[in-house]
């Protein structure tokens, strides 16, 4: 062996080690997630943040953060009671939620009397801040866009914009945002302040169980034995909040609504078809469909096959695609998606079976939860097969979003039949007419007396559900001595006084209008003068009940006491003037049944037949089973034949 040979051999051995370590060093970087910007540099995190933004639009014009019904329930205990214990409903019949009920309501309460759409505004950035949350917890071991997608799926949902709008459903928007707190910490691997977050999110919805059960499962390269800590703290968690809550609601005498528990039909219908029913609409729910079925169904239905159908080719046949799903080839801290794959869905499935307690009352806001582990579970499956098909489905979800209804425009004298309990469409009615009730009163009452009645009448079909009995004008002027009455009481009970009658004019301008409750008054004492065909005595108590009534915009009002002009009119032979009274009823209530009636009557008495004729077709098309209307139509046919027409 040469000289310069044995000196090249040393050399050799003495770089091995250097090379060798080279490559180890190059093979953990190749491994290792890359470096990733600060959250206030990353442009996905923003795009998590901004992707409330849609949901905000597509709510545009509604009554962002009106209270309604049981928001009316919470604030009265929050802000006109002295009892501010935690340990009962806190303004619920129902259920134990702390933080959602209690002090939720004593923190925005003030804000959301005076300033709903700030409350709406302060909804909106919680909402952002859980979807960055979910989105940095992932990002750990995921790409930009994927785990985008995933923390954002619940945003959009058309359901979703009740967790904007209604107060009351901070309980699914503080599950959200303190689930998605849990995750951020659990991510980083802080237990303590992970079960912090669970026990507020507890605080706001018993659902908050399937999060704490899930989450130290959470797909990463934790230990085993770590996960079983995890896994006994949450268990501890659970069990203290369980035992707490079972034993609350036992003492403040909590049951689910509409007699659930006890409703021997709701026990009898099978677990099976109850689980479906909660799956079928939560699915439903998370692409912006409707409980009733659409037209649309077959064609949504086809475009995800299609996606399901292109995710299936490219884990079989895509290079590295299945590799990518079991964990294979550099996944990084996060594992396989086929980990975040089934962790996902299971979040999804248990959150469903939850919802079975409440069959068949169904509100399409449920299923906001259950999608958060969906979306995970979604995007990480069809990010195995191909990059972009995440962004597929959401362009799916995105494009459906924006198909559905925008808010209702008025407030419709029958409600919404979309098939669930509350949504989107019922929730704006109600906070559009509670809406237009205060601050109608404002405008003419800014305070009211101590121990007045304010009356209300003609209210919308299933809308006094909104007014929480009468703690909705209770919380409104801050004083417990106000009461809304019944018109039937007014009516019954001539002692009675109240200070103004609100009354709902449909398809009037302002929708909600004062009576002077003694004009009101007189017109209800014309019913027994009418009935004794004392025509004088009637026309003196409604030309009188005119007089009163300044304000000249309460078209219900004025269109009852046209209607009744035209009655006397007609009995004393002053046809003209029963024409004019009958026609001022049906330009102050256009859907008026007996305004256009009396039309007909005084054209008939003035023998304008062929006028008659017509109005009396409308009247029938707008009421074809009015038998008074009949006989004045076949009257009128009978005339006009023997006039050869």
């Amino acid at each position: 062996m040469t000289r310069s040979h044995g000196k090249r051999r040393a050399r050799e051995r003495g770089e091995a080690p250097i090379a060798q370590a080279r490559q180890a060093v190059a093979s953990a970087t190749a491994a290792a997630p890359p470096a990733r910007p600060a959250p206030w540099r990353d442009p996905w995190a923003w795009a998590s943040a901004l992707a409330v933004l849609p949901l905000v639009w597509h709510s545009r014009g509604a009554p962002l953060g009106e209270p309604v019904a049981e928001d009316f329930d919470f604030l009265h205990r929050a802000l006109l009671t002295s009892d501010r214990s935690l340990l009962d409903g806190g303004g619920s019949m129902a259920f134990w939620r702390p933080v959602a009920h209690q002090l939720y309501y004593l923190a925005f309460g003030p804000l959301m009397l005076t300033h709903p759409r700030e409350l709406a505004a302060v909804h909106a950035l919680l909402m952002a801040l859980a979807s960055v949350l979910v989105y940095l917890a992932l990002r750990r071991s995921w790409s930009g866009p994927a785990a985008a997608i995933a923390a954002s799926f619940p945003l959009f949902a058309e359901s979703t914009r009740t967790l904007l709008s209604w107060p009351s459903h901070f309980v699914d928007l503080g599950l959200w945002l303190f689930t998605a707190l849990a995750l951020f910490e659990a991510s980083r691997g802080r237990l303590w302040t992970t079960l912090a977050a669970l026990a507020l999110a507890l605080g706001c919805k018993e659902l908050a169980v399937v999060a704490a059960f899930m989450v130290p499962w959470m797909p990463g390269n934790r230990p085993r034995a770590a996960r079983v800590r995890w896994a006994t703290a949450t268990t501890a968690l659970i069990v203290a909040w369980g035992v707490a809550y079972v034993l609350i609601r036992r003492q403040a005498h909590l049951e689910l609504p509409h007699n659930l528990e006890h409703d021997t039909s709701v026990l009898a219908t099978p677990l099976p078809r109850r689980v479906a029913w909660a799956v079928w609409n939560s699915l439903r729910a998370v692409f912006s469909l409707p409980l009733m079925p659409t037209s649309g169904d077959g064609a949504l239905a086809l475009v995800l096959e299609v996606v399901a159908l292109i995710a299936a080719i490219g884990l079989v046949a895509r290079r590295g695609a299945f590799g990518r799903l079991i964990g294979r080839g550099g996944a990084g801290a996060g594992g396989g998606r086929g980990a975040w794959t089934l962790w996902g869905l299971a979040w999804f499935a248990l959150a469903c079976g939850a919802l079975v307690a409440i069959y068949p009352i169904w509100q399409p806001n449920r299923s906001a939860f259950g999608s958060m582990g969906l979306g995970i579970g979604l995007a990480a499956l069809l990010e195995a097969a191909y990059p972009w098909l995440p962004a597929a489905l959401f362009t799916i979800r995105l494009a459906m979003f924006s198909i559905s209804p925008g808010p209702p425009v008025t407030v419709t004298a029958k409600a919404p039949q979309t098939g669930a309990f509350m949504d989107f469409d019922h929730l704006v009615r109600l906070q559009r007419l509670m809406e237009g009730i205060r601050t109608r009163l404002a405008r003419s009452y800014p305070t009211l007396p101590h121990g007045v009645r304010v009356c209300q009448t003609n209210m919308p079909r299933l809308a006094e559900y909104a007014f929480g009995k009468s703690f909705a004008l209770q919380c409104w002027y801050r004083d417990t001595t106000v009461h809304w009455m019944r018109y039937e009481d007014f009516r019954r009970d001539t002692s009675l006084h109240p200070i103004t009658v609100v009354q709902y004019e449909p398809e009037h301008e302002p929708m909600i209008e004062l009576v002077e409750p003694q004009a009101m008054r007189l017109v209800e004492d014309t019913s027994p003068l009418i009935l004794r065909e004392d025509w004088k005595g009637a026309l003196a108590l409604l030309e009188r009940a005119d007089t009163l009534q300044k304000n000249r915009g309460a078209g219900n009002f004025f269109s009852i006491l046209g209607t009744r002009l035209a009655i006397c009119y007609t009995a004393l032979g002053r046809h003209q003037e029963a024409e004019a009274a009958a026609r001022m009823a049906l330009a102050n209530w256009r859907g008026s049944p007996n305004a256009r009636y009396w039309i007909a009557m005084s054209l008939t008495n003035q023998k304008r037949y062929a006028e008659a004729s017509a109005v009396i077709d409308t009247a029938l098309f707008i009421a074809p089973n009015d038998t008074t209307v009949r006989e004045l139509r076949d009257y009128v046919r009978g005339e006009l034949i023997k006039q050869g027409r």
